[in-house]
């Protein structure tokens, strides 16, 4: 049996998890069979009909046929892979919001199956693609593929997804490993030779795993090749921004590096940075990695257009890269869609407090910004409302003191999510 997948299909037989579920596999089939354009026509009529009818809540997983258009010959093609078994956030969803800011590409996430999968710090993301699809024709195939880090890499469960990285940079896709994302391009042998860098911590086992690799220590970003790979959580995103610059022109990254409010970057910005060692500063991130009994626990409230990066820095400065403490995701309605076009997996905000001691929302100017049915449940719970960096938008404006339990917390937590730049030694959302 599969377990949660929203529908599988098996040769000629194709089977759905539910209700909502069969209409998004009737989509996919009139997709696959009779062409994109039609599934956007009935997902437009099916969109209309929930919004007279009032049921919002099952409109997010259609949008993205409704929204078909056909993907303009100059755009270049990204393709942001996604484990069923679990990612790391911020490796996904901080370089899909820099390409995703420019007219110039056309993104997408893509999975082994589309169904709901894991981010760490509490997320879930219902992929947009299958690699099937990719394999298929249906999509372009990528220019770009970035590699997130995934709970398992040399699992047997990504062996499909190894090889269709490989099968994609065979045809002449450029690759951007992301953070520990590296270990996936290392296990599917496209690093065998080459130049690499990786998340600091993980070098010395990488070295001894994967010894025909050439690791790298003290580099923000490693390029070889058509293969690109960053060093700590964060550097994805300037990894990604280096892709746009090679890509789409040095003003395009410029432009975009701008609008993120990235501190510290330039284009011409130095690669080389500190090289990481574990030092007794760590001792609280290891406490909390070690204890998790005491966390407390943290209610993060998405609201629809909410910036990746935004989202991506509460579930990493809470819970996926701090341990400091458990983090829930609540929502208005149960799937919330991002600013580009992803869709959130939410426990809808009603009832009791679901254990949550604090409550904050990412990604918006002002409390009156926050959903009413988020408001009315933290109101009834007795929880205040926070808005992480003030309620400044994205992510480099997050305050990682705001988000940890304390400040030691969040003074050891910096190297573990490091933007890796000399000048600036601050995660993404201080």
């Amino acid at each position: 049996m599969r377990e949660a997948a929203l529908y599988v299909h098996d040769g000629r037989v194709s089977t759905s998890a539910g209700v909502s579920a069969g209409i998004d596999l009737s989509l996919s089939l009139v997709e696959q069979h009779r062409g994109p354009e039609l599934a956007a026509a009935v997902a437009r009529e099916l969109v209309l009909y929930l919004r007279r009818d009032g049921d919002t809540a099952q409109i997010s997983p259609f949008l993205r046929y409704r929204d078909h258009r056909a993907v303009p010959k100059d755009r270049i093609t990204v393709a942001v892979v996604v484990s069923n078994e679990g990612s790391v956030a911020t490796d996904v969803l901080a370089p899909y919001q820099v390409f995703a800011e420019s007219e110039k590409f056309f993104i997408y996430t893509v999975a082994a199956e589309r169904r709901v999968s894991p981010l760490s710090g509490g997320a879930h993301l219902l992929p947009d693609h299958t690699l099937t699809e990719v394999k298929r024709g249906t999509l372009p195939e990528p220019d770009v593929v970035v590699v997130p880090a995934v709970t398992d890499p040399v699992d047997v469960k990504e062996a499909r997804t190894r090889q269709w990285i490989a099968e994609r940079h065979h045809k002449g896709a450029c690759v951007l490993g992301v953070c520990a994302g590296s270990e996936l391009l290392a296990a599917s042998g496209l690093l065998d030779g080459h130049d690499a860098t990786s998340f600091w911590s993980g070098i010395s086992s990488l070295k001894r795993h994967y010894p025909q690799v050439h690791w790298k220590r003290g580099q923000r970003y490693v390029e070889d090749g058509r293969v690109t790979t960053t060093a700590g959580i964060t550097s994805g995103t300037v990894g990604a921004l280096r892709v746009v610059e090679e890509l789409a022109g040095k003003d395009e990254a410029a432009r975009i590096g701008k609008t993120l409010s990235y501190p510290g970057w330039t284009l011409d910005g130095p690669t080389a940075i500190p090289a990481n060692q574990l030092a007794i500063g760590d001792v609280p991130y290891a406490l909390n990695a070690a204890f998790p009994w005491l966390r407390p626990t943290v209610g993060i409230g998405l609201v629809d257009g909410v910036g990746e990066i935004d989202a991506a820095a509460a579930f990493e400065a809470y819970a996926g890269v701090s341990f400091t403490a458990r983090t829930v995701v609540l929502g208005a309605r149960d799937t919330i869609t991002t600013r580009h076009g992803l869709v959130l997996i939410a426990e809808t905000a009603r009832g009791g407090a679901h254990g949550v001691d604090r409550f904050a929302v990412p990604g918006v100017a002002g409390t009156s910004a926050v959903d009413t049915p988020l408001r009315t449940w933290a109101r009834r719970n007795g929880l205040a409302v926070e808005l992480p960096g003030g309620g400044r938008r994205e992510g480099s404006s997050v305050s990682t003191r705001s988000c940890a339990t304390s400040p030691s917390t969040a003074t050891s937590v910096r190297p573990w999510s490091r933007r890796s730049s000399p000048n600036t030694p601050r995660p993404i959302w201080s």
